[in-house]
């Protein structure tokens, strides 16, 4: 195996490992197990299947067996079966209401061919995306109440050494409940991660695994600048020593607080804040402009920011908040403590319940 080459393939079409496309392409094709087909891709499909499972007894205190529907996703090729099994493998250990159980999961190996497969729970809801996408932005109260169950997930995560590294929109569920469900952790990272087979593994799949794990994950649009440019100059390589352990632990816990702004952000106004955390971006050009001069030109530069401003629809609190988790500056960004502490949080107590019964319709 050319390590070389598997790595620049898998780094091709690594989104596509991505859970957050579970319901973002519906289709009308069918699975391997004639059920309905999801997402479908060179390296993977995404499909709704049922599972038996045993549930109350029944008349003659015997288990009844039930049918529980669930996605399945499943993978094929080494790059990709390495994460799908690393995200099962993490998600398993974690116990959070607001972070997704995984069911169960399979993986086979044959001569020709590796494929695994992972069962999770269907939410009939979809993305967080989907909804802020149809209301034209949730508001800061219903957002607040949202922001509240995320910032909660990826607190615990980040007090387990965990880093999410792709939080958006589309990687959060919405439950039967209208709660929120964290998704996608096949490209997180946490620093003790090591199964028990580690040690036994040849060196080619060793130095594959880790060229994916220096590699920057995530979406683009929700990066935060200094993981860009760690991108131009080797990725995460550079904190992979003994001694960079923490450091590359802070980049990427810091790197979870920038696009959980930029999720924010979103889910208030409906728009995303800037197409990229890059001086060529226009918006984020005013970010930087305004961070500098201590004023407010970020909000009267961005249209909608703007436009809701006037109107009366986002408070100082709210702006203070996304200033802190956007700020260029990963030493002076917000952390997730603060996040989950600032005034902003406690605005909305009691969102109303109109709001979250639109919702649950």
């Amino acid at each position: 195996m050319n390590s070389s080459n598997e790595y620049e393939e898998a780094m091709k079409i690594a989104s596509e490992l991505s859970i957050d496309k579970l319901h973002s392409f519906p289709g009308n094709d069918t699975s391997p197990s004639g059920e309905k087909m999801l997402y479908s891709s060179p390296n993977s499909t995404v499909y709704l299947d049922s599972l038996s499972s045993e549930s109350e007894l029944n008349m003659n205190n015997s288990p009844r067996k039930v049918k529980e529907l669930c996605v399945v996703k499943t993978v094929k090729g080494q790059a990709f079966c390495y994460l799908l099994g690393k995200e099962y493998r993490i998600l398993k250990e974690l116990d959070h209401p607001h972070i997704i159980k995984p069911i169960e999961f399979n993986q086979t190996k044959t001569l020709q061919e590796q494929s695994a497969s992972l069962y999770l729970p269907y939410y009939s809801k979809g993305e967080l995306f989907q909804l802020v996408k149809s209301k034209n932005g949730l508001g800061e109260s219903l957002s607040c109440s949202y922001l509240k169950q995320i910032s909660s997930a990826i607190e615990y995560l980040h007090e387990l050494n965990i880093a999410h590294r792709d939080i958006k929109l589309e990687n959060i569920l919405v439950d039967d409940e209208a709660n929120a469900k964290v998704i996608d952790f096949g490209f997180c990272y946490l620093s003790e991660y090591q199964t028990e087979e580690e040690h036994s593994k040849d060196i080619q799949t060793r130095v594959l695994e880790s060229s994916i794990e220096a590699n920057i994950m995530g979406t683009a649009a929700y990066l935060s600048p200094e993981l860009i440019e760690l991108t131009s100059n080797g990725g995460l390589s550079i904190c992979d020593s003994p001694d960079k352990i923490a450091e590359k632990l802070d980049i990427l816990k810091a790197g979870d607080i920038f696009a959980l702004g930029v999720t924010l952000f979103t889910m208030v106004t409906g728009v995303a804040p800037f197409a990229s955390a890059t001086k060529n971006d226009a918006n984020y050009r005013a970010l930087l402009l305004g961070k500098r001069k201590k004023c407010d030109w970020f909000w009267k530069k961005h249209i909608i920011a703007k436009s809701m401003t006037e109107k009366g629809l986002l408070s100082e609190e709210f702006k203070n908040l996304v200033e802190g988790m956007l700020d260029p500056n990963p030493s002076d960004r917000l952390t997730i403590f603060s996040v989950v502490n600032h005034p902003w949080m406690s605005k909305f107590i009691n969102p109303a319940s109109e709001e979250t019964n639109q919702v649950l319709c």
